[in-house]
């Protein structure tokens, strides 16, 4: 899948609560969402309405793995704990020059 803006971002972890508002964030900051990422194992009836394409990590190509992940999770530790998952599985992780905010 090729992207080509600079300001595209994928959602990883998207069992979050917060993960609506991160989406809301992202449309105000003119930033466009190419995937997101389902990361725990598939119960059943999980759904996650609004929200597409949804992908499995093993399921994201180079292009996908090679965009900025942001993790909506609020407690730092378990943040830290996915974006390590993420990073572990092949995906950029969060490169500084891409924020939500762009006043950082």
């Amino acid at each position: 899948m090729a992207i080509a803006s600079d300001r595209t971002i994928v959602l990883y972890g998207i069992g979050s609560e917060y993960v609506h508002e991160a989406v809301e964030i992202a449309l105000r900051a003119g930033v466009s969402i190419a995937a997101f990422i389902d990361n725990m194992p598939a119960g059943a009836g999980r759904q996650f309405p609004g929200l597409e394409p949804v992908l499995v990590p093993a399921a994201c190509d180079d292009g996908i793995r090679a965009l900025p992940v942001l993790v909506p999770l609020v407690t730092p530790g378990h943040r830290k704990a996915v974006t390590a998952e993420a990073m572990g599985r092949g995906f950029a992780g969060d490169r500084k020059s891409t924020r939500l905010n762009s006043s950082h």
